[in-house]
């Protein structure tokens, strides 16, 4: 029986860490990057925030409907790791 709790779990893990990585990642581009003044000339702050958006929503979205408990370990582990393979190539 697959239970809401142990789904609920996976997601806020994965949300967890797309969040932390989307601020990393903030913080690389317009700090180290794009230092001021150059973030504000290039203007990309809300195409950023546009595609770390997608990708903090979708990634914990595809792991509610992937994430299974009763899956063999090998193949849970297998379809997460393609998730995050997919999410880390389009950032």
């Amino acid at each position: 029986m697959i239970t809401l709790n142990s789904k609920f779990f996976a997601v806020a893990i994965h949300l967890g860490l797309s969040l932390l990585l989307a601020a990393f990642a903030w913080l690389l581009v317009f700090n180290l990057f794009y230092p001021y003044p150059f973030n504000k000339i290039s203007g990309g702050h809300k195409l950023f925030l546009l595609v770390a958006t997608v990708d903090v929503v979708l990634g914990p979205l595809l792991t509610f409907i992937v994430f299974n408990p009763v899956k063999a370990h090998h193949v849970l582990m297998r379809d997460l790791m393609t998730i995050v393979a997919v999410q880390v190539s389009r950032s």
